[in-house]
This record gives C-alpha cells, sequence and structure tokens, in this order.
C-alpha cells in the first residue's frame, strides 16, 4: 500500500502517469526498496539462527543495496517536492505550506536511511497534496 501512495505521491507532483518523470513515478521503486530490507531483515535472522542463508552475498553488501535503494526513494520523494513547489499550484499556496514542504524535504537529507521516516514524510506532503487538490 505504501508502495502506491509512493506512486501517487510522485505522479501528482511531476503531473504524469506512472513510469513518468523518468521512471520515478513507479511503486516498483518502492517495492525494490522493501524488497531489499527484507532480505538484509532475512539473512541476518538466518545466520543468528543457524540456518542456511537466504543469499550468498555477505549482511555488508545486501545492507549497502538497501542502502541505495533507499537513498533512490528518498531521492525521488525530495525531488517531487521540488517539482511540486515549483511547478504546480503549491507556488501559488501560502507561506506556511511552503515551509511545511520544504521542513519534511529537509528531513529527508542524505544521511537519512531510516524507512520509518521516510514513510511519515511521503504520508504528511501526500496529505498536503490532497489538502491542496494536486490529487
Amino acid at each position: 500500500m505504501k508502495s502506491l501512495l509512493y506512486e501517487h505521491l510522485v505522479k501528482a507532483a511531476y503531473n504524469t502517469e506512472r513510469y513518468g518523470a523518468r521512471g520515478k513515478a513507479d511503486a516498483n521503486v518502492y517495492r525494490d526498496m522493501e524488497h531489499a530490507l527484507r532480505e538484509v531483515e532475512l539473512q541476518k535472522e538466518a545466520i543468528k539462527k543457524g540456518q542456511m542463508p537466504i543469499s550468498t552475498k555477505s549482511i555488508e553488501d545486501l545492507e549497502y543495496e538497501a542502502r541505495v535503494y533507499i537513498a533512490k526513494v528518498r531521492g525521488n520523494v525530495s525531488a517531487a517536492i521540488s517539482e511540486a513547489l515549483r511547478n504546480t499550484n503549491l507556488k501559488y499556496s501560502s507561506e506556511e505550506i511552503k515551509q511545511n514542504l520544504k521542513g519534511l524535504q529537509s528531513k529527508l537529507n542524505i544521511n537519512e536511511y531510516n524507512k520509518d521516516v521516510i514513510d511519515n514524510v511521503i504520508s504528511e506532503v501526500w496529505d498536503i497534496f490532497r489538502e491542496n487538490k494536486l490529487a
């Protein structure tokens, strides 16, 4: 469900359809992140229990791949916020709304790899988009 919210948010910001905005508006981008995070979790669990690992990759390699996918989602959401502020009706909205969006965008800093923080930002931005009839 969160993957579809991600897709709709990006589509609304870029005023495009699926696969638009150079492939950013695609729920599979978000699903890839979820899959990579789950793979890390399962690998750690298997090693802890002494079971056969789910992957031939090391935990460090799996964590790196997960961070790459997180960075992609984080960057796409941040770019969508910038695009919405620049090219939608939000550019005519109140300063409070603009500052709120910029504050949410700042939570997506380069060192943010927490999926829950990214999910919260997506939800809050989506609410703002809906209130301002972007979605």
